[in-house]
Order: structure tokens, then C-alpha cells, then sequence
């Protein structure tokens, strides 16, 4: 059992009690470790990434054996194991004074609660007037009429507009690499076609 005594945590195989939950008796000492631990993989990890892939996409729950951080799904599972695993080590190594081994496993809970957010996304996204997509083959054919002369100008477009034009003016001018950046729906690839 992990227990905190003068401030320094310390393990007591004596009073141990497989029947509690997950072998460690639910308590505040408890929250406070698992609180430590992820403060301590925020230090280790940075701020900022802490805040992407931990604050809201993982889960600590310690055990007796072993530390789990729960996600919900298999991208964070890899790309956690994958990226930030050692650190995750040494931050419950620094807090709890001792090697505990680190599983990565996708939650349930989590698995479902990110399902029903993308559903509820995805539900929203198509406006129910949109026409149906067309088929490919329509689509490149439409493509070869693409020109700068048949591009429709308008304010969020105007300058990438002008920076094409001048490219095909003058090729070695100053917009050579042209690159294009933007919101679907705003003619990038009909300017880098005309």
C-alpha cells in the first residue's frame, strides 16, 4: 500500500488489502499521489503538450502494481507509448519513490464519451441543403477549366490572387515558391492550377 508519512511516500506490504479497489484503499492520500504524478509529468513533459495529449485525453489510476493511463483509443495509446512513456516512468518513479511499471491501455468510458462528441460533430457538420458530393470522375473533369482568368476574387482570396498572377508574370519574382494556405472552400487548388 502507498501511503504519505512526513511528507515522503513510502510502501507497506504488510497492511496490504487485495479486496480494496484495484489493491489500494480509496482515500485523499490517494487522489493527492495520482494529482502529484500528473504535476510531475506536466514538469517532465512541458506544459503545453501536457495540456494536448494528457489534461484531457488520459486518465492515471493507480494501482498497487502498476500505474494505467487510460485514453480513449488507440492513436493516443501509440503516440503516448511512443513519445512520452519514459517520462511518464520518471515522474511516478520521482513521486512515489519507486520503479512502478506504466500501461497505456484505451479507457471504455473515454473510448465512448469521444464516439458520441465526434457523432454529435459529425451530426452537425453537413448543412441538411448540401448538394451530394460528385462522383470523381466528374470532378477532374471539372478541374481542366481551372484558369486565373475564370477565378472569382473576393476578400478572403485577394492577395493569394495576386501573388499567382505575379508568379506567372514573372516567375522569378518574389512570390517563387508560391505556397498556399487556407480554409477549404477558398480556390488553393484552382490557383495553383490556373
Amino acid at each position: 500500500m502507498i501511503r504519505a508519512s512526513e511528507g515522503k511516500l513510502s510502501t507497506d506490504w504488510d497492511s496490504w488489502d487485495p479486496y480494496c479497489a484495484g489493491g489500494l484503499e480509496v482515500n485523499a492520500i490517494d487522489k493527492d499521489v495520482v494529482g502529484a504524478i500528473a504535476q510531475e509529468i506536466a514538469s517532465q513533459v512541458g506544459e503545453l503538450r501536457y495540456n494536448l495529449w494528457f489534461r484531457e485525453n488520459a486518465r492515471l489510476e493507480l494501482t498497487e502494481n502498476e500505474l494505467l493511463v487510460g485514453v480513449p483509443n488507440l492513436f493516443f495509446q501509440e503516440w503516448l507509448s511512443s513519445n512520452f512513456l519514459p517520462s511518464v516512468r520518471r515522474a511516478v518513479e520521482a513521486v512515489v519513490g519507486r520503479r512502478v511499471p506504466v500501461r497505456v491501455v484505451v479507457d471504455g468510458e473515454m473510448f465512448r464519451a469521444m464516439r458520441a462528441r465526434d457523432g454529435a460533430a459529425q451530426a452537425a457538420a453537413p448543412p441538411a441543403n448540401a448538394p451530394p458530393a460528385a462522383p470523381a470522375a466528374a470532378r477532374r473533369a471539372g478541374r481542366r477549366g481551372l484558369t486565373l482568368e475564370n477565378f472569382v476574387v473576393g476578400p478572403s482570396n485577394r492577395m493569394a490572387h495576386a501573388a499567382a498572377t505575379e508568379l506567372v508574370r514573372a516567375p522569378t519574382a518574389r512570390f517563387n515558391p508560391l505556397v498556399l494556405y487556407g480554409a477549404l472552400g477558398l480556390g488553393k487548388t484552382h490557383l495553383l492550377r490556373g
